[in-house]
């Protein structure tokens, strides 16, 4: 399995891909610190965790919608069948995107978490979502 890990707090990526380790021993973890790079990631990895807010993204990010948050990133692994959680201190954007998901009718569902008490189920719920998306594929 191969996850993406998407959060501009760099100590934050390392906690992250440490709990991906506990939860499901042998995953591949990439990360990505800027929503540019979490793009071109996605057509390679089979599930991601996005942080919400990326405040310094400099707007630039291959014309997606939303630039400077995870709408962009929820979109594109939307479009690729990849499953997406957002993990979020936004309490407002954690139920922005539960409100989506459940708008959505093709495609894997996207998973709204909010940080820092739902890290663990973040995890575990993507873990979950990718296998059963790569066995259906």
């Amino acid at each position: 399995m191969r996850i993406l890990i998407v959060d501009d707090d760099e100590n934050l990526l390392e906690i992250l891909a440490e709990w991906f380790e506990h939860f499901e021993p042998g995953t591949k973890i990439h990360t990505a610190t800027c929503l540019d790079q979490a793009v071109t990631w996605i057509p390679a990895v089979d599930g991601v965790l996005c942080d919400g807010e990326f405040p310094t993204h400099a707007n630039e990010c291959r014309g997606l919608p939303e630039t400077r948050n995870w709408a962009g990133v929820a979109l594109r692994c939307h479009e690729v069948g990849v499953p997406f959680v957002l993990l979020s201190g936004n309490d407002h954007q954690v139920r922005r995107c539960r409100q989506v998901s459940e708008l959505s009718e093709a495609g894997p569902k996207i998973m709204a978490f909010s940080k820092p008490m739902e890290v663990g189920a973040a995890c575990v719920a993507l873990i979950e979502c990718t296998k059963a998306n790569l066995a259906t594929s």
